[in-house]
């Protein structure tokens, strides 16, 4: 192509990627948003082998030189927002958010934060939202790129075009290749790692070893132009967190990141005129330090608010170009022109200090554990809420067949109890796992998250979709008939299953199958789903001087929730069916209650804690005494009026 040159439409094109993602991130729409990423990718791989063919063809190439400017470019500003998110933190996060801010601090620092992110979180989790230095896992790739493709290229240039291009072109196939197999298998890894996202920084690099557009017709680098943005603002349109990525379906952003800058190169298309705009460039220019600062505020928006308004995300993104546009007049500007550090022996001492002062603040903060003292205790423990995993077992269906499956109750007991369903027959099972060893007797646990616990059953929106599943079901019921079980509980959200056409009746094929083998059935109502996370609603009720026990869900707000499976389960009930409620444990004065004598009762929106489990014993021991489960008398148990279960 032609030689390297300013090109102010790729400053736009910037602009674009950065906007993209902060509408992504400000949940305005544009639930692809995300691809912005992969845009700045191929500009990075562009500009990048630009300047190592200009500097080469000037006389030679000095990756010192190189570094150099990176290390301009890149570290200040990053260094002062991670600085300033390690001060926001000791007054915003919990301690073990803090450590976890600690850790990615850290990593960021030695160019691993994708790293550290891919073996902890997914890009899309709702936990994710609240950590602050997430989107640093981009700049890792792209300094990880930079110290391995400059003496890649430097290599390559010593060979004909022709090898380079094969090359080149021979990594852009494997990588994406790789991608495309790993990110099934590995979505995580997938999504961070350099291997998987080398091809989008090789594509760019590639676009320099494309012949030259100089003799195509206007008309027609006019409509490359046109199918180029058509192909980022239909990914950023139809993409989602659903979407497998990056792999193939990455090559839709990319491949028009690429059109719109080969279609521009010998004169600006109308297109790349427009994002040649003054407004543009404004944009395209202060996109790093905007990119920087963006993520920060909103993740410590979420880690404030369960819920954040329209109105805090609109200020976000304003309190976001301000910090963007201070960032690159004050810290971007005055590194890049030599007004701060002029000589590269003062940017080197820099480029120690600041790491140093970051990796020894971390430090501290790491080994006091997130400085705890910083937060009032009462409202540290229902934070400490979300860690309450009891029971947390995905049993497949050769676990159990293989005499090997996860077990409650009383240690060598007589196994009469099966319990079977998804995450919420999870979260019960504490108070099954108490009741059967008050009662000398022990259980199987057969539960995995999102499948119902229900024979030949569909569901699109879970795991209850496909022909494994429904082995699996089957093969849990067969267990049950096989090991002779007294009893089978079914436990699950019921409500997410209910608006199945099928649901009624697989859950009477269910209960027929148990119960002509001679298995009683006992069906468990669901626990109500909060509209909001409830440890971090008890917190800041601590924090504000809230009273925490109005915090909960109307009874009829809860019975509205669950009227169909309801009604499906008055339909059933019979001698050998029961349907029991968990409600007159949970139910104070109508109210659903979020927490009881000081404890929570959930760690999210809808699954109990272990103590909420807990709070279902006596439920479970009149269920299992009543059936003949067990030796001894049934314990008095202290029931709600019926007015307050309803």
């Amino acid at each position: 192509m032609s030689q390297f040159k300013y090109r102010p439409d790729i400053d736009g094109l910037r602009a674009v990627a950065v906007i993209l993602i902060l509408i992504f991130h400000a949940e305005l729409g544009l639930s692809g948003g995300f691809i912005g990423v992969d845009v700045f990718f191929v500009i990075s791989g562009f500009l990048i082998t630009g300047i190592i063919l200009k500097d080469q063809n000037a006389g030679g190439f000095s990756l010192r030189a190189f570094l150099l400017r990176r290390m301009r470019r890149i570290l200040p500003a990053a260094a002062v927002v991670v600085i300033a998110t390690l001060v926001a933190g000791a007054f915003l996060l919990w301690p073990d958010e803090y450590v976890e801010l600690s850790e990615s601090a850290v990593c960021q620092q030695l160019m691993g934060s994708n790293f550290y992110f891919s073996d902890r979180t997914g890009y899309f989790e709702g936990p994710s939202d609240s950590k602050p230095l997430l989107h640093t896992w981009s700049l890792a790739v792209e300094e990880q790129f930079y110290l391995i493709y400059p003496l890649l290229l430097l290599l390559l240039l010593k060979q004909s075009k022709r090898h380079v291009c094969l090359i080149l072109g021979g990594l852009f196939t494997v990588s994406l290749v790789f991608s495309e197999y790993w990110v099934h298998d590995h979505p995580n890894s997938a999504f961070f790692l350099l291997p998987t996202r080398a091809w989008e920084l090789t594509a760019g690099g590639l676009l320099w070893f494309v012949p030259a557009a100089d003799k195509w017709k206007p008309w027609l680098l006019n409509a490359l132009s046109v199918v180029g943005a058509g192909a980022i603002v239909g990914s950023a349109c139809l993409y989602g967190s659903a979407t497998t990525f990056p792999g193939a379906t990455a090559l839709l952003p990319c491949g028009g990141a690429l059109l719109l800058i080969y279609s521009s190169t010998p004169r600006l298309t109308w297109l790349g005129r427009t994002l040649a705009a003054r407004p543009m460039i404004g944009i395209g220019l202060i996109s790093y330090s905007l990119y920087l600062w963006h993520w920060p505020i909103f993740a410590f928006l979420h880690v404030h608010y369960a819920e954040v308004s329209i109105g805090a995300r609109l200020l976000a993104l304003v309190v976001s170009f301000a910090c963007g546009y201070c960032s690159w007049r004050w810290i971007e500007q005055p590194f890049r022109k030599r007004e701060f550090c002029p000589s590269t022996r003062r940017l080197l001492i820099a480029s120690v200090a600041a790491p140093a002062v970051i990796l020894l603040c971390a430090g501290v903060i790491l080994l006091s554990g997130g400085i705890p003292a910083r937060v009032d205790p009462v409202a540290l423990q229902y934070h400490n809420s979300v860690k309450s995993m009891a029971f947390i077992h995905a049993t497949s269906s050769a676990r159990l067949h293989a005499g090997s499956p996860p077990l409650f109750g009383a240690e060598g007991g007589p196994r009469k109890c099966l319990l079977w369903g998804d995450s919420h027959a999870m979260a019960v099972a504490p108070g099954l796992d108490k009741a059967c060893k008050d009662l000398g007797i022990a259980g199987v646990q057969a539960t995995y998250s999102c499948r119902a616990p229900l024979l030949n059953f569909d569901c699109e929106s879970t795991n209850n979709n496909s022909r494994s599943s429904r082995q699996c079901n089957q093969s849990v019921a067969d267990y049950a008939i096989e090991n002779g079980f007294e009893l089978v509980v079914l436990a699950a959200i019921w409500a997410w299953y209910d608006d199945e056409p099928e649901f009624e009746a697989c859950l009477k094929q269910t209960a027929e199958y148990l119960t002509g083998a001679g298995i009683r059935v006992a069906i468990i109502r669901d626990v109500a789903t909060h509209k909001q996370h409830i440890p971090q609603q008890l917190a800041q009720a601590v924090i504000h001087k809230k009273d925490v026990t109005k915090i909960g869900l109307p009874m009829r707000d809860h019975r509205k929730n669950n009227r169909r499976c309801d009604a499906a389960f008055r339909r059933l009930t019979s001698n050998s069916v029961r349907v029991v409620d968990p409600a007159p444990y949970l139910v104070i004065d109508d109210i659903w209650r979020a927490e009881i004598g000081g404890v929570s009762m959930y760690r999210d929106k809808q699954h109990l804690t272990e103590e909420g489990g807990l709070q279902l014993d006596p439920m479970f021991y009149t269920l299992l005494s009543e059936t003949g489960l067990g030796t001894g008398e049934v314990r008095e148990v202290a029931r709600r009026t019926e007015n307050s279960t309803r």
